[in-house]
């Protein structure tokens, strides 16, 4: 029970730093022509993405303006503190104090414990978007970066902080079991994107009867991305 008490503690937390995120993407688009941060992943088809590619904040190369994602709230002072990028209840391998290096001389790749969604073109602009638009979720890079395991926390356009319960580990068995995994496996990210834009799958949406081995790029069948029934593409509403 104890362990129960501060892991709601922790999920509290972080909730609050989406909150703040949530807030300093606002700032952001506020002095940027209503823009969010943009993402160098925007541009290509999310129906698939590499884990890799969903929750770094810094690219390294040692270039200092290398920002990349929620990595753009940094410079102009949007988020003033790299700790609101990092959940309490992480377990894997992108904890704060892994990069405290790496945040003093921006030299090397940063990654945080935030998966921030690559949009591109029209579907930056704030004003336009669907205000139930999931633009960050909790860690979903591997699953050792799902950080509460029985379910994460999404932040939307509107700035809301919801929680997900994924007690059946449903979204949990579509996450790449190493960094060489595709996020979605058979799936595909831009599905798992418009679940989430709908709160979540609905019992038994993500069944799969052949098996999603998603050890190391699974999901090598060929499979149409979904019709845009979901939020994202429903832009001017």
């Amino acid at each position: 029970s104890v362990a129960k008490v501060r892991e709601s503690a922790r999920r509290v937390i972080c909730q609050s730093n989406l909150k703040q995120i949530g807030l300093g993407i606002t700032m952001f688009a506020e002095d940027n022509r209503n823009l969010i941060p943009e993402s160098v992943y925007g541009g290509r088809n999310d129906f698939r993405q590499s884990p890799e590619e969903m929750m770094q904040l810094h690219l390294g190369s040692d270039i200092a303006a290398n920002w990349e994602g929620l990595g753009w709230l940094i410079p102009d002072g949007h988020i003033t503190a790299e700790g609101v990028f990092y959940c309490p209840s992480h377990k894997g391998n992108h904890a704060h104090d892994h990069y405290e290096d790496a945040w003093t001389d921006l030299g090397s790749e940063i990654v945080g414990n935030y998966n921030y969604r690559p949009l591109a073109g029209a579907a930056l602009d704030i004003v336009t978007m669907d205000s139930q638009t999931v633009l960050s979720t909790d860690g979903l890079r591997t699953a050792s970066d799902y950080n509460h395991i029985v379910g994460h926390n999404s932040l939307a356009a509107d700035i809301s902080v919801t929680w997900y319960s994924d007690t059946n580990g449903d979204l949990l068995s579509l996450l790449a079991v190493t960094d060489q995994g595709e996020f979605g496996g058979d799936y595909g990210a831009a599905t798992v994107w418009q679940i989430l834009d709908n709160g979540g799958p609905t019992p038994g949406q993500l069944s799969n009867p052949g098996g999603t081995d998603n050890s190391d790029g699974a999901g090598e069948k060929e499979i149409q991305p979904p019709d845009q029934i979901g939020r994202m593409g429903r832009m001017g509403r």
